[in-house]
């Protein structure tokens, strides 16, 4: 059966799936294409917190390697999963879930719902403006730096948006600081100003021949 079908018939209560809500950052790929049908029909019901707390709640569940191996495992039925993610829920989850895990297990796709996990907590991440930002130092921030940090990484973001910063201390780099603005879902930019970088660069024009 043809994806679109499965859609409209699984979340025959949205209205207009024909036409899907336009996510805030583009997804790719098969389990893109999932995710972005569950915003759809979760923000056309208004229940799109509600449908992040539940993939929460089953993305902890993944986190366990037992669970995990249980649900990609090809040789276990998708309704034998499906039934187990239903009494793991109760009566908690709501129905654009109950209707989202359904069209998966119908189409034997629930090994990719850590993916959908992910991608979907990342949309909801990118509507309230959040834009990851990664800084690497040889040493930990001070706060003063970090207020310089933010202060100076807030010049490359749009109105609206807000700097999520992700600190990491790596002294291989011996100082200065890497900085990486985005993340997988979207147009990665990095800001390289380590002092091992300049290193690199003199020791290649030493080497160049005279």
């Amino acid at each position: 059966m043809a994806f679109p079908n499965v859609i409209r018939r699984c979340f025959s209560k949205s209205a207009s799936l024909s036409q899907l809500v336009k996510t805030p950052i583009a997804l790719y790929g098969i389990a893109g294409a999932y995710t972005e049908a569950l915003y759809s029909a979760a923000a056309k019901s208004d229940t799109t917190t509600l449908v992040g707390n539940d993939l929460t709640v089953f993305g902890s569940l993944l986190d366990n390697q037992t669970v995990h191996d249980f649900m990609t495992d090809p040789f276990t039925h998708s309704k034998t999963k499906l039934e187990i993610l239903k009494d793991a829920a109760g009566g908690d989850m709501i129905d654009t879930s109950v209707n989202f895990f359904a069209l998966m297990a119908e189409n034997n796709r629930l090994d990719m719902l850590a993916e959908v996990c992910e991608m979907f907590d990342r949309l909801l991440s990118a509507e309230r403006g959040e834009v990851p930002i990664s800084i690497t130092t040889a040493e930990e921030l001070s706060e003063e730096q970090r207020s310089d940090v933010t202060e100076a990484v807030a010049k490359f973001l749009t109105e609206g948006q807000v700097a999520i910063l992700d600190e990491k201390v790596d002294a291989s780099i011996l100082g200065g600081m890497i900085v990486g603005i985005g993340d997988k879902f979207t147009d990665m930019k990095y800001i390289d100003m380590s002092t091992q970088s300049k290193l690199n660069m003199y020791l290649d024009l030493i080497k160049q021949p005279l």
